[in-house]
């Protein structure tokens, strides 16, 4: 079998990184950074956070590195009131520090080994936010007293769980994750009890393990195995988006410091789900030496078809906590595995057992996301 081709990997990351270099935007006062939006000139702090850890996490330098610190440092809210101070607000949040910002920042500047950077923003204060803004339900909106939502409730945790492993934020977070999932898959949805996509399942899983939660509690990782269990049914490796959760819209309102209400509608542009979905499975591999591997798709059949209508079975997954308990099977059919090959070149699904032949995955894929 197939190893992933580590210099296709490199190729893309050079191609990206240098699109990055090319629309990185300077702003005043030796700052600079990015937007989401690669042509806006004006930077945002969870684009330049995203951009900055890109070269860091692949081991490349960035000559505008000091300026993006800078950036994202000017950018930090500085207040008496502990409930603004240390946050950041995106463009388009009136000012105000949101969890969709701050959460992703303080993640990758911890990730990328900056947080004593001499130029950079104060983490601790970042952190300090974040805990300030939780919920009494233990989850996250935007900001404290927004209702709690499971892509910003996994936000915060990984935030919370880089940070310190052992934050007191950790178990009621962790808590609300659990009990928002839908009762009937087990798996997540945009808001608690709401039915499953892909994309917020995948996240949800990612803010879980890295808790370490499943570690300590046998219910939390049976949970997981659940939840891992359904990821690999719902699965196609050969769709890059969920087209049911491209991104999450929802309203913001309440009361400035200065008294003046506020409302807008923040809106969340999500990642591709396969990207998400193979990086979940990849690095879990990695952890802990499972038989299970990625492995190329087997060949199309298009002039034998099978015996069984062209139906190719794929086992569910297995999860960072044991093997999954139960014995369904997902079936694929013929045409959609044509698809595979093409859209996902050698990859096969990530839920496929590995035969004794198989050929374990490339150590050179990137840890990061």
């Amino acid at each position: 079998m197939e190893r992933i081709d580590g210099n296709v990997i490199e190729t893309m990351v050079d191609r990206g990184l240098r699109l990055l270099t090319r629309t990185y935007q300077a702003s005043t006062e030796h700052r600079g950074g990015w937007y989401h939006r690669l042509d806006s000139p004006n930077p945002g702090p969870s684009a330049t956070a995203s951009g900055l850890a890109g070269f860091r996490v692949h081991g490349h330098s960035f000559e505008h590195e000091t300026a993006c610190l800078r950036f994202l440092r000017h950018r930090q809210i500085a207040s008496a009131d502990r409930r603004l101070d240390g946050g950041w607000a995106v463009n388009t949040s009136f000012g105000q520090p949101v969890i969709e910002a701050t959460g992703l920042v303080t993640r990758l500047l911890v990730r990328c080994g900056l947080v004593l950077a001499a130029e950079g923003p104060d983490v601790k204060r970042a952190s300090e936010w974040i805990h300030a803004n939780q919920n009494d339900d233990g989850g996250w909106g935007p900001l404290a007293a927004q209702d709690s939502r499971v892509w910003l409730t996994a936000m915060a945790t990984r935030a919370v769980a880089t940070v310190d492993p052992r934050s007191a934020a950790l178990p009621a977070a962790v808590a609300w994750l659990l009990n928002a999932r839908d009762p009937t898959t087990g798996a997540w949805g945009e808001v608690d009890r709401q039915p499953p996509s892909v994309t917020h399942t995948a996240y949800a899983l990612t803010a879980l393990v890295e808790s370490g939660v499943g570690n300590e509690n046998r219910a939390a990782a049976e949970a997981i195995d659940a939840a891992y269990d359904w990821l690999g049914l719902a699965f196609d490796p050969g769709v890059v988006h969920d087209d049911r959760a491209r991104m999450e819209s929802y309203n913001v309102v309440g009361v400035a410091p200065d008294g003046r209400p506020f409302t807008w509608q923040s809106t969340i542009w999500h990642p591709g789900a396969c990207p998400s979905c193979c990086r979940r499975w990849c690095d879990n591999l990695e952890r802990s030496g499972s038989t299970w591997s990625p492995r190329p798709w087997r060949p199309c059949e298009r002039h034998n078809p099978p015996r069984d209508a062209g139906r190719v079975p794929t086992a569910p997954p297995r999860s960072p906590y044991g093997v999954s308990r139960r014995s369904s099977t997902r079936w694929r059919t013929h045409e959609r595995t044509c698809r595979c090959v093409r859209a996902a070149s050698s990859l096969r699904c990530p839920g496929t057992r590995q035969s004794s032949r198989a050929a374990p995955i490339s150590r050179s894929l990137p840890s990061g996301s």
